[in-house]
């Protein structure tokens, strides 16, 4: 799936949950601004601190938000992918962020210009509707990310973090390397290979030069923190109508 294919009751519509539950006028208004872009990863989309020139819907693939620290260090805070958008903050007139935005899981996504998006935000409360549901769904990733580093244990959080990439990116192949691993978990490198050997000595997932595949995702479920279930459970109550299965 590209991430433009649609459902037969909504013509056109590319499969981006916020975009699929705007009104038809709202969406017309912003179509002719959009631009279709190629995620590939490495690419960053957002930089702390900097202003934000590009509001970004995802097709398909996943971007990072991640926290700097001055050290140069960096911890992920959320996950986004076609559930939602890249850059809310223009929107509620916060022309900067703080979070680093990096393409994780390459794929693609609809543009527009933040200008001309927070002047159609303004102007249409069917779309404020969506950019507040975007932000509902980072703040609780947020929110929910601070518990699980806290309380849980590093092969609890990569199991999450391996079924929410899956989640993403709609497929048990994964390119992650442990370096980008133990870069989002907050963990050192060695820690993370521990725990990585340990789901794939259950037979849970194989790694392999980059290439991550899960083997078994039941199991793998029941080996991630309850924090993965909570986060799908709460994004699960935005997919739109159309999407659901009869």
């Amino acid at each position: 799936m590209n991430g433009l294919e649609t459902t037969g009751t909504m013509n056109q519509r590319p499969l981006n949950w916020i975009l699929l539950q705007l009104p038809e006028a709202t969406y017309a208004a912003l179509q002719r601004h959009f631009t279709q872009v190629d995620l590939q990863v490495g690419m960053t989309l957002a930089e702390p601190e900097k202003p934000t020139e590009f509001v970004y819907f995802p097709l398909s693939g996943f971007v990072s938000l991640s926290v700097l620290t001055e050290s140069g260090d960096s911890v992920e805070v959320a996950t986004i992918g076609h559930e939602s958008l890249i850059n809310v903050g223009p929107l509620i007139d916060q022309p900067v962020g703080p979070h680093l935005a990096t393409v994780r899981g390459e794929g693609s996504a609809l543009r527009i210009r933040s200008a001309v998006m927070r002047e159609e935000v303004r102007r249409d409360p069917a779309l404020l509707h969506a950019v507040h549901q975007a932000a509902y769904l980072k703040m609780v990733q947020m929110g929910q990310n601070v518990v699980c580093n806290r309380i849980h244990s590093v092969e609890q959080r990569l199991a999450r973090w391996l079924l929410t990439a899956s989640d993403r990116m709609q497929s048990n192949s994964l390119r992650l390397t442990q370096e980008y691993l133990s870069q989002m978990l907050g963990a050192r490198r060695s820690t993370v290979t521990i725990a990585a050997g340990d789901l794939q000595r259950a037979g849970l997932m194989e790694y392999t030069r980059g290439k991550i595949r899960i083997k078994d995702r039941a199991e793998l479920e029941k080996a991630a923190c309850e924090c993965y279930h909570t986060l799908r459970t709460t994004t699960e109550r935005f997919r739109p109508a159309a999407l659901k299965k009869a």
